[in-house]
């Protein structure tokens, strides 16, 4: 009896339990996806695949190339390439190109691996030489220059490369090949200025170095495609027409009287560099080997072309005159030490006759009165002792005179403060500005597409005043004038006029000061009236001067002379009233 209750009870309570589990697994997977784990899983194998494919491509980008992706893309013409490096063009309206990148391809193959024409339509593809949509004729024809070219009969006009691997798959580098137009037999124009690059692109001197992370190849991810940067050209300032004609002319003082170096600075009193040639230079496809610039990285006793400064910091801080007077007999004793003039001003000389005359002894006088503390502080202003910033590596900034009676007086001539000649020709845009000193740059602004930015570039700062700017000038002109006769500018016969100063250094060897080692410069601008251009014409240790020769005037000035009319004639510039 008690078996069959049990038993009838248990047939009761069953299906209350079972009601209550199937409750409660409808409570628990409330909310829950409907999809299975099997399918969980898929999805999750899927995405990671996503992800692996999107990090191959990525690291392909940015490390290397992958065969494998190449070869899946190619067809597609999808172009997973570098980019091309940026060019550098002149600073003319024309835009001609001083260097640029044309892309070129190695192409990779497998000569054991047996060549299908579906393996060479996928190789023309690769190289853009057919689209995907060509006619079936002209795929047929493609396919017979491909085999051509994989064989080694590469036509003169691709360039291409074909190298051999081991690997399995074909792939395509894409490489560059940087083309410096411009050139001689011997070197290229403004090849110190430009600078050159590695095979694989990087710039190593000169702009190519200063401007490699704006012109390098690079790449912009956008969105889901990955898009080369747009075409990138930087305008210089360099003129061309001018540049070539200071090659010319420095190529004529090599061979005249061999200098062991030389160059010609163009540059607007504003700071733009129309033209920088120098010597020794090189050819830049042939020799990519750095050259030594001195224009930036030279300091040197620059001499008598200091003169207009010492007279420009005395007019402004001692109010000194032109027609203030000293005496020079033709020596002059500064504690143990004897000043000299190659010829003497006489007694009671004025400062604009010693100018003129460019007397050694006056002007140590007039930098004696002028004071150590004015002197540097004027120095430091007009930036002789600071780098200019210009867009060139290797820069080095000057370094000025100790303080002493014998260092001050004879800086006052251009000795004893040892100077780059960039920092020298900014320190003359005072007189040509009215006071103003601008900083020298090569850049003029920046083609991104169609779209030109101009360069920022730091505003002038006052340094001196108008009047005094102006009056220095004007003794210039006369210097010029009466005095060195070989810098006058003539156009049709009329004269175009120059305010410009001589220097005559001795260079400093084994201790003592040398009569057969010098540097000769001449720094001139005109219109005398309202300058449009400075220039530096400089000529070092020449091993071949003619007898007789022994003067800046007899060397340099005439090489301004030459440029200077080229510039005036081409330009129409009118004779001044």
């Amino acid at each position: 009896m008690r078996k069959r209750r049990q038993t009838a009870r248990q047939k009761q309570t069953q299906p209350k339990k079972q009601i209550r589990k199937k409750q409660e697994e409808k409570k628990t997977y409330i909310g829950k996806p409907c999809y299975s784990k099997q399918g969980f899983l898929v999805v999750v194998i899927l995405f990671s695949i996503a992800f692996l494919m999107f990090i191959n491509i990525h690291m392909t980008i940015t490390f290397g190339y992958s065969p494998k992706l190449l070869q899946l893309y190619s067809p597609f013409g999808i172009d997973i390439g570098k980019g091309v490096r940026g060019a550098i063009v002149e600073g003319g309206k024309y835009n001609l190109p001083l260097a640029y990148s044309i892309p070129t391809y190695t192409l990779w193959i497998n000569p054991h691996e047996p060549s299908t024409e579906g393996q060479y339509l996928m190789i023309a593809y690769r190289l853009g030489l057919i689209s995907p949509s060509a006619s079936r004729e002209k795929k047929e024809a493609i396919i017979r220059e491909v085999s051509d070219i994989v064989h080694g009969k590469i036509p003169e006009d691709m360039p291409i490369n074909v190298r051999y691997t081991n690997h399995k798959y074909w792939w395509v580098d894409d490489t560059q090949e940087r083309i410096y137009p411009h050139h001689t037999a011997s070197y290229t124009i403004a090849a110190p200025i430009i600078g050159f690059t590695t095979p694989d692109g990087t710039g190593i001197d000169g702009l190519e170095l200063t401007l490699n992370d704006i012109i390098r190849a690079k790449y912009i991810p956008y969105k889901s495609f990955l898009l080369r940067t747009p075409d990138i050209a930087v305008k210089t300032t360099i003129d061309l027409g001018i540049q070539y004609k200071a090659e010319i002319l420095l190529d004529q003082i090599e061979r005249e009287i061999h200098p062991m170096s030389s160059w010609i600075v163009v540059m607007t009193p504003t700071g733009a560099i129309r033209a920088m040639a120098i010597r020794p230079t090189t050819r830049l496809d042939k020799n990519r080997q750095p050259v030594y610039n001195p224009v930036i990285s030279g300091r040197f006793e620059m001499g008598s072309v200091l003169k207009p400064l010492t007279l420009m910091w005395a007019m402004e801080k001692i109010g000194l005159k032109l027609t203030d007077t000293f005496d020079d007999t033709g020596s002059l004793k500064v504690d143990k030490y004897v000043i000299k003039s190659v010829i003497p001003a006489g007694k009671h000389a004025t400062v604009l006759k010693g100018l003129k005359l460019s007397s050694n002894v006056v002007f140590a006088q007039v930098a004696l009165k002028l004071g150590y503390e004015n002197y540097i502080s004027e120095a430091r202003l007009f930036g002789l002792d600071k780098p200019t910033g210009i867009e060139l590596p290797g820069e080095i900034s000057g370094i000025l005179p100790p303080k002493g009676n014998v260092y001050l007086a004879v800086s006052g001539f251009g000795y004893g403060i040892y100077i780059t000649p960039i920092e020298l020709l900014r320190a003359y845009t005072p007189i040509a500005t009215g006071g103003l000193l601008y900083n020298p740059t090569l850049i003029e602004g920046i083609y991104i597409g169609d779209k030109y930015t101009p360069a920022p570039h730091r505003p002038p700062k006052r340094v001196i005043s108008e009047n005094v700017a102006n009056t220095v000038r004007q003794a210039l002109t006369e210097v010029v004038h009466d005095s060195i006769v070989r810098a006058r500018v003539f156009v049709s016969g009329k004269e175009i006029k120059v305010a410009g100063k001589t220097g005559t250094a001795e260079i400093a060897m084994h201790g003592e000061y040398s009569s057969k080692q010098r540097m000769f410069t001449f720094i001139g601008m005109f219109p005398a009236d309202k300058p449009e251009y400075i220039i530096m014409t400089t000529v070092y240790r020449p091993q071949n001067l003619p007898k007789g020769v022994r003067f800046a005037s007899q060397v340099a000035a005439p090489i301004f002379r030459e440029i200077a009319t080229f510039i005036a004639t081409r330009e129409g510039m009118l004779p001044d009233k």
